[in-house]
């Protein structure tokens, strides 16, 4: 009965952290990007396709250069096309984007402003693929976990009050 305070002084942290945790993460799901190369001539028609996007969207791009010193031997049969080699989250609010000229095989990195977690990434006829984000997740507690976790604290503490007082 002499430990009695500390077990639930302990059974109390251990409660309080996991009903109380410090911070909730999310993740940002970003798709792995795979680029393969033929280096093999065939006869079979190209199948890059272009499609059209819609202009009416303001450009989110900070940054953009172009590399001339990439070498990759492309065709110059192919669609004004810009393949992506990789994407890059730098922060919650920045990315960078490295894609490379199908025609020319001239390299360009292109440093995006990212308003939320990537939900698609499409190759363009631009160095700056087309890009799509979704919105992050909020997470709220309502008023009445609040109440619940506030009630269970001072039980707790009342409890270990009333251990500690009548074991001494």
């Amino acid at each position: 009965m002499k430990y009695l305070p500390y077990v639930l002084l302990i059974v109390g942290a251990i409660l309080g952290r996991n009903l109380f945790p410090r911070t909730i993460k999310v993740g940002r799901d970003v798709p792995v990007i795979v680029t393969k190369y033929d280096t093999v001539k065939t006869t079979f028609r190209d199948t890059v396709k272009l499609t059209k996007f819609t202009t009416d969207t303001f450009n989110l791009v900070i940054h953009q250069t172009i590399h001339d010193t990439v070498v990759i031997n492309v065709t110059d049969n192919r669609p004004r096309l810009w393949p992506i080699i990789s994407y890059i989250a730098v922060n919650k609010t920045t990315a960078n984007v490295r894609t490379f000229d199908l025609r020319s095989g001239i390299g360009a990195t292109s440093e995006i402003y990212t308003p939320g977690p990537l939900s698609a990434l499409v190759a363009a006829d631009s160095a700056t693929p087309h890009i799509t984000f979704g919105i992050y997740p909020e997470y709220h507690t309502s008023t009445l976990s609040k109440l619940l976790y506030v009630a269970g604290g001072y039980g707790l503490c009342t409890l270990s009050n009333y251990a500690s007082s009548h074991l001494h």
